[in-house]
């Protein structure tokens, strides 16, 4: 059965490393071994963590995530259970069965303690980098999805990381939704907008060449929150 980073792209799981193109699959013992394009699971999985997807079997989306979450660094883990969460893919239930999953494997206690972290109000993973730049940089813990109402228009927006006793916003500008003239209009025309409906606010924006340089991200950001 497909297993793994198969797996997750199968039930479209987001956060994952680049796809090189390795089959992952857990099989029984045995029957065959890893070769170069295929990588094999022995580990045993219970028929309670098997499921099938459009006639290809693979495990459920709870042994998936608990498989990843050995396997990959904390920030790919946390942003493959955003994801996980966000979609459905993995329900509120299921999250809470990760222990289980994970009890008594190699790399528990470390998998265990990024459970909590999970959050499935994000809506990416650029924005999951982010608020954990935010926490391992000992920051306040953003509001995920700030609602601003805008009764005039009768719709409301949505800042994806802030601090409203502050009055501080952040935008996560991954390159496809913010990449294209049309989306630079939009979103100059949704700043300016904003900029009228919370006066004083500040808006700092990032893009995923900003998380592999955390002070980019810190440094404004806390001067901004020591303001008055």
């Amino acid at each position: 059965m497909a297993a793994g980073p198969t797996a997750a792209r199968l039930l479209g799981i987001q956060g994952l490393p680049p796809d090189d193109g390795t089959l992952h699959v857990a099989v029984p013992h045995g029957t065959i071994r890893s070769r170069p394009g295929v990588h094999v699971y022995r580990t045993p999985v219970p028929d309670h963590a098997r499921t099938t997807l459009r006639g290809i079997p693979l495990t459920t989306p709870a042994r998936t995530c608990a498989d990843l979450l050995l396997q990959l660094p904390r920030t790919e883990a946390v942003s493959m259970l955003d994801s996980a969460l966000h979609q459905g893919v993995l329900t509120s239930a299921d999250h809470l069965t990760l222990p289980a999953h994970l009890s008594g494997r190699p790399g528990a206690s470390r998998a265990r303690a990024w459970i909590p972290l999970a959050d499935a109000r994000a809506e990416s993973p650029l924005e999951t980098r982010i608020r954990l730049i935010c926490l391992d940089g000992g920051l306040p813990p953003p509001v995920l999805q700030w609602r601003i109402p805008d009764p005039a228009q009768n719709r409301t927006y949505r800042i994806d990381l802030g601090w409203p006793a502050h009055l501080i916003g952040i935008e996560a500008d991954g390159q496809g939704p913010h990449g294209t003239p049309q989306a630079l209009y939009q979103d100059r025309f949704r700043q300016n907008r904003l900029a009228t409906l919370v006066p004083g606010l500040t808006l700092l924006r990032f893009t995923w060449a900003d998380t592999y340089r955390p002070g980019s991200i810190l440094i404004p950001l806390r001067q901004a929150l020591q303001r008055p």
